[in-house]
C-alpha cells in the first residue's frame, strides 16, 4: 500500500495550480495572480517537508528573483504577458539553482511545440474557409499574429520540475 508522505502531498497541490493556470490561460489567455500567488505560498511547505534535500531557500528566492527581472525585461518588450513572467519566477523559486535550467530548457520546448501547434491549426482554418470561398481574415493580417496562452508550455517546465522534485 502506498501512503504519501507531507512532501508528495506538497507537490500535489502543486500541480493542481498548474492545472489551475493552463486551464486559465487556455480560456482567457490570463493567468491569475492567485495562482502564481499560491505557488509562492506553498513554498515554505516543501522547505519544510524536504529538507535537508531542498537547496538553501534563499538562493532559491535570488534565482526566482533573477527569472522575475528577466520576465519582466521580456514583458517590457512585449515578448511575453505579465502573468506568465510571474508564473515563470514563482516556479524558479521551486526550482532553485540546480532545476531552473531543465524548468527553462522544458518550457522553451514545449512553447515551441504549442507555437507551433497554433500556427498550424490557424493555417488550416484559414485554408478551409479559403476553400469554402469566404474571406478569411482582413487584408494583410498574418497568421503569425495568433495570440500563444504560453502559460501552457510553463507549466509543463513546471511539471518536469514537480516530477522531478517528486522522485528526489
Amino acid at each position: 500500500m502506498w501512503i504519501a508522505n507531507v512532501g508528495h502531498i506538497v507537490i500535489l497541490a502543486l500541480a493542481g495550480l498548474l492545472c489551475w493556470a493552463v486551464v486559465s490561460d487556455a480560456l482567457t489567455l490570463t493567468i491569475p495572480n492567485r495562482v502564481s500567488i499560491a505557488i509562492v505560498a506553498l513554498y515554505p511547505a516543501w522547505v519544510i517537508a524536504a529538507w535537508p534535500r531542498v537547496d538553501h531557500p534563499l538562493v532559491a528566492l535570488a534565482t526566482a528573483a533573477a527569472v522575475l527581472v528577466a520576465g519582466y525585461i521580456a514583458y517590457a518588450h512585449q515578448f511575453i504577458g505579465g502573468g506568465d513572467a510571474k508564473l515563470l519566477a514563482a516556479l524558479a523559486l521551486w526550482s532553485g539553482p540546480g532545476l531552473v535550467l531543465q524548468l527553462l530548457i522544458v518550457t522553451a520546448l514545449a512553447g515551441g511545440v504549442l507555437a507551433v501547434a497554433i500556427l498550424l491549426s490557424a493555417a488550416l482554418k484559414r485554408r478551409e474557409v479559403a476553400q469554402r470561398g469566404e474571406v478569411a481574415e482582413a487584408a494583410g493580417e498574418s497568421i503569425f499574429r495568433q495570440p500563444i496562452p504560453y502559460g501552457i508550455a510553463i507549466a509543463v517546465g513546471g511539471a518536469a520540475v514537480a516530477l522531478r522534485l517528486w522522485t528526489g
